[in-house]
């Protein structure tokens, strides 16, 4: 019978863990959860560069809009190295690159009355265009970005410009 005593004591069962697996444990969790961390701080800068990316195309689809709208209400367009368009109220609107950036300029009895600068990616270069072939004058712009700042390919715009409007 001592020998049966003996034997349930040696042959107890666990109920706990040992120190060396809790920190076993520990340690994998800590790795993990650095590794999720790192992981979600680049995610979210991702995040924050395609926020950025999207509002400044955001801006360029503001200022074509409003470039289609200047000039459907042109009744003159000249096209050099800039782009000015002649409202019928005697309005001047330029269009030029200033340090690679958009800039609109309205001139009235040539004063100018407002300046507006589209602080979007840095220009390379703008091309102005206007294609005579079909009933109505075509107006064609081309937005062409810097590769250093910007990857992103370049905008092309059409505008129609009324029957009336004299082009160069």
């Amino acid at each position: 019978m001592d020998n049966l005593v003996g034997t349930r004591r040696n042959h107890r069962i666990r109920t706990g863990f040992t120190l060396i697996e809790c920190v076993a444990v520990i340690t994998v969790v800590g790795m993990l959860l650095s590794l999720s961390s790192v992981l979600l701080h680049r995610a979210f800068e991702v995040h924050r560069g395609a926020l950025v990316s999207f509002r400044q195309l955001q801006q360029v689809n503001s200022w074509c809009d409003r470039l289609r709208e200047d000039a459907s209400q042109a009744i003159e367009a000249n096209t050099d190295d800039s782009l000015t368009l002649t409202r019928g109220n005697s309005e001047v609107i330029r269009y030029t690159v200033e340090q690679q950036r958009l800039v609109r300029s309205l001139l009235g009895d040539g004063k100018m009355l407002n300046q507006e600068t589209c602080d979007s990616w840095p220009l390379a270069q703008v091309t102005w265009q206007v294609d005579r072939s079909g009933k109505l004058p075509l107006l064609v712009g081309r937005l062409e970005f810097s590769t250093t700042e910007s990857a992103h390919a370049p905008i092309e715009w059409l505008a129609r410009l009324p029957r009336i409007a004299n082009t160069r």
